[in-house]
C-alpha cells in the first residue's frame, strides 16, 4: 500500500510541475496583453459590490459578480453595439 501511495504522490508532483510549466508558458505568451486595473477591488469583482443595490441584495450568492463589474465590461466593450451579449449567469441577476 505504501508503494502505491508513493507512486500516486510522485504522479501528483509531476502533474503539478507540468501545470506550473504550462502556466509559466502561457503567462509569457500573453504578458503583453495583461494590464493591472487597480479599481478592480474585491468589492467590485464579487457579490460585495451589490450590498447597496436594492434588487441585488435580496440573496447573497458568493460566486456572483457585482453589477458594477458587469456595467464596466459592457461600457468598455468595443464590439458591434448591435451584437448580443450572452450572460450565462442571468438567473443570478449578475
Amino acid at each position: 500500500m505504501t508503494d502505491q501511495k508513493n507512486g500516486i504522490q510522485s504522479q501528483t508532483s509531476e502533474l503539478r510541475d507540468e501545470i506550473a510549466a504550462l502556466d509559466a508558458e502561457l503567462t509569457e505568451d500573453f504578458k503583453s496583453q495583461f494590464s493591472i486595473a487597480s479599481f478592480l477591488s474585491r468589492k467590485i469583482v464579487s457579490f460585495q459590490g451589490n450590498r447597496d443595490k436594492p434588487v441585488y441584495s435580496w440573496y447573497k450568492y458568493k460566486e456572483a459578480f457585482s453589477a458594477g463589474l458587469v456595467e464596466y465590461f459592457l461600457s468598455n466593450y468595443e464590439g458591434d453595439t448591435q451584437e448580443k451579449v450572452l450572460d450565462p449567469f442571468a438567473i443570478q441577476l449578475t
